[in-house]
């Protein structure tokens, strides 16, 4: 996705002040082998726009919430 339509979504089903996790990635970031073209890295854009990824990233958002409400659970317990 170009970072014009990731401002898009964003200005149309947010506001300012919501909370929200984002994560991406560039080029660059999976580059460390210098062997990344713009060709390899156009096809890998295209599979993460058919979803292909999508269930890791929200397993790890998951995984992150369970983990902030058993600390938090934990912390209340700790409080009694």
């Amino acid at each position: 996705m170009q970072v014009k339509e990731a401002i898009k979504q964003l200005q149309r089903y947010y506001h300012p002040n919501d909370e929200i996790i984002i994560d991406w990635a560039d080029m660059e970031q999976f580059n460390g082998d210098g062997e990344m073209t713009e060709e390899i890295w156009f096809a890998t854009i295209e599979e993460a726009e058919r979803g292909d990824n999508i269930f890791f990233d929200t397993d790890w958002i998951q995984h992150l919430v369970c983990t902030a409400q058993n600390d938090l659970q934990s912390k209340s317990k700790e409080d009694i």
